[in-house]
């Protein structure tokens, strides 16, 4: 039975962080009936939701679960933790109200919904997005539907419980933003080329903001 298959924690590979997944051999997820892609409940001190998937070649035949910090900690888990997961459904979220961990940041709600797309969550949950050189984090305080959801960006809205600061008074300057965010999702198939392309991107979206928070260095004229 699925419950009997237990999976020592280990962290995520690098290209998962933040992506809401776990990965487990592919011969343990055949034997519990687990294709590629789908949510799993995670079961530690709490429970927690992940999209599945296979280890790496080079973990291949291993018992472990990777998961990312933030996963292990919606689950109560660390690194070392034995964990056992059963195959769940999740829906579509309509909406999903926010509540920002530390003092709101100048950002679009729909930059976290593209940021999250995919992500399965559940009320009470901690999620945490990159946003430019750090990070945002928030709690899930409430999911429509109740229950377990997963984040579709081209039908969930996410709203916030404390309302940050428009980014900018300029609309055509958050629409650049939100370009920029765009490319960043897909800077692991980019070519160098294309890499400082989204670089140059920032340097004149912040140039025209006159914000301080993410500086480059400018040559001397």
């Amino acid at each position: 039975m699925a419950q009997d298959f237990l999976f020592r924690v280990d962290d995520a590979y690098n290209k998962d962080q933040l992506r809401g997944m776990a990965r487990i051999d592919g011969q343990f997820m055949r034997d519990l009936g687990i294709s590629d892609g789908d949510i799993v409940q995670i079961r530690g001190k709490k429970e927690a939701l992940a999209t599945c998937h296979p280890l790496h070649e080079q973990d291949k035949g291993r018992n472990a679960i990777r998961i990312e910090r933030v996963i292990q900690h919606n689950a109560g888990l660390k690194v070392g933790d034995m964990v056992s997961i059963k195959k769940v459904t999740a829906a579509a979220a309509r909406e999903i109200t926010l509540e920002p961990m530390q003092n709101p940041s100048p950002v679009d709600p729909r930059y976290i919904t593209d940021l999250l797309n995919e992500v399965p969550l559940m009320k009470g949950d901690e999620c945490v997005v990159p946003y430019f050189s750090g990070h945002l984090s928030f709690l899930v305080a409430e999911t429509i539907p109740a229950g377990n959801v997963i984040v579709k960006n081209e039908y969930t809205s996410c709203i916030f419980t404390k309302d940050p600061p428009s980014s900018s008074n300029d609309p055509s300057l958050d629409m650049q933003i939100r370009n920029v965010i765009q490319d960043l999702l897909k800077i692991k198939t980019m070519t160098d080329d294309e890499l400082e392309g989204v670089i140059e991107k920032i340097r004149k979206i912040y140039d025209k903001s006159h914000a301080d928070a993410f500086r480059y260095p400018r040559k001397n004229q």
